[in-house]
């Protein structure tokens, strides 16, 4: 079972293009007739199609938690193997790399995230790299634990 992405009016027709050639289950906003509804309302119709909201929209963020201001971008995506992301923090002073892996397993599909940086060789840098894991990792745990419900409902 795939993960659908739901894509807002601001990604470009050629990024969706590029999905579907490589068999992504891809519904636009424009198709599903929702181009004008505002940001909390786009987020809930995608959640009610059990979509993955995929935007550009730098607005859309107000709508998360603040975690200071970044940038996702999907370098590789494989629908049998993962995804992986580059987060991009303050306009390139904090860069991660990090992925979304599935492996299937005899019960199933494992999904693994990982996230990982250069904290370079200054102590207080690396000091902070200690604590990211109780930063992130709640996040991330949550983010899991949210799409193995989606999955199971979805049987």
């Amino acid at each position: 079972m795939s993960v659908g992405l739901y894509m807002d009016v601001q990604v470009p027709a050629a990024i969706t293009r590029a999905l579907l050639l490589r068999g992504v289950d891809v519904l636009t906003a424009q198709f599903d007739g929702t181009t004008r509804l505002a940001d909390p309302d786009l987020l809930d119709r995608a959640a009610e199609l059990g979509r993955v909201l995929f935007s550009q929209d730098e607005d859309l963020l107000a709508e998360g938690k603040s975690s200071g201001n970044g940038v996702v971008r999907v370098t590789r995506a494989e629908p049998t193997k993962g995804i992986w992301y580059d987060l991009d923090f303050e306009h390139g002073t904090q860069l991660f790399h990090g992925s979304i892996r599935f492996e299937p397993t005899a019960g199933g599909l494992q999904v693994t995230c990982a996230i990982e940086t250069d904290m370079g060789a200054n102590p207080l840098q690396q000091w902070a790299g200690l604590i990211l894991d109780k930063l992130m990792g709640g996040d991330m745990a949550t983010g899991l634990t949210n799409l193995k419900e989606q999955f199971e409902a979805a049987k």
